[in-house]
C-alpha cells in the first residue's frame, strides 16, 4: 500500500476531471443528465458524514469531493438552455429509489448502513447516465469518469485500514466510473466508425 497522503493526489485527479467536464459542458460538447448529477451530489455527502462518524479519516475527503463535483456540474449545466433535464419514467423511478436510499440512512443513523445506503442510492442515480451513455455516447465524455477512476484507484491503494467504512465508497466509485468511461469510449467509437445511413 502507498501512503495515505496520496489521497491528495487522488483529489487532484478528481478535480482535473471535473474541470475538463465543466469546460466541455460550457462549450456544448457534453450534456450531463441533470437528474443524475443532482442525485449524485447527495449520497456522497451522506457517506462522507458516515465515514467521519466511523473514523475513516483522510480517505473521506475523496467521498466529499465525489459529492461536491457533481453539484458543481449540476449548477453550471443548469445555465445552459439545452441542458438535458427531461426525465423519463425510468429516470423518475431511479431518482425516487435513490431518495428512498437516502431516507433509509436518515432513519437508521448507523454509519455502516449509511455508507451502504449511500452506495445503493448513488448507483440508482447513475442508471439514467449509464442508459444515456449507451444510447447517446456523443452526449458524454469519458474524461470525467476516467479521471475519477484513477482517483478511486489511488484512494484504494492508500487505505491503511481495510474496513468497509474506509474502502466501500471508493471501491464503488472505481467500478461505476470505470464502467461509464468504458461504455462512453466504446459506444462513442462504434458510433463514429459505423457507416452513415
Amino acid at each position: 500500500m502507498i501512503s495515505e497522503k496520496f489521497v491528495f493526489l487522488a483529489l487532484c485527479f478528481n478535480i482535473v476531471g471535473t474541470a475538463i467536464y465543466v469546460g466541455q459542458n460550457l462549450r456544448g460538447e457534453v450534456k450531463p443528465h441533470l437528474v443524475t448529477f443532482f442525485l449524485w451530489s447527495l449520497p456522497p455527502l451522506v457517506a462522507f458524514t458516515a465515514q467521519l462518524t466511523e473514523g475513516a479519516g483522510v480517505v473521506s475527503l475523496v467521498t466529499l469531493v465525489a459529492g461536491l463535483n457533481p453539484a458543481l456540474i449540476f449548477v453550471i449545466a443548469l445555465r445552459r438552455p439545452d441542458a438535458h433535464w427531461s426525465a423519463s419514467l425510468f429516470d423518475v423511478i431511479c431518482g425516487l429509489l435513490s431518495l428512498i436510499g437516502i431516507l433509509a440512512w436518515w432513519v437508521s443513523r448507523e454509519g455502516l448502513y449509511a455508507i451502504a445506503f449511500a452506495i445503493a442510492a448513488d448507483l440508482l442515480a447513475s442508471l439514467p447516465t449509464f442508459r444515456k451513455s449507451f444510447i447517446h455516447p456523443e452526449s458524454e465524455s469519458p474524461a470525467l469518469y476516467a479521471f475519477s477512476t484513477i482517483s478511486a484507484a489511488i484512494t484504494l491503494l492508500s487505505i491503511q485500514n481495510w474496513t468497509f467504512s474506509h474502502f466501500g465508497f471508493a471501491a464503488y466509485l472505481l467500478l461505476t466510473d470505470f464502467g461509464l468511461a468504458l461504455i462512453i469510449g466504446i459506444r462513442g467509437h462504434l458510433k463514429r466508425v459505423a457507416p452513415q445511413k
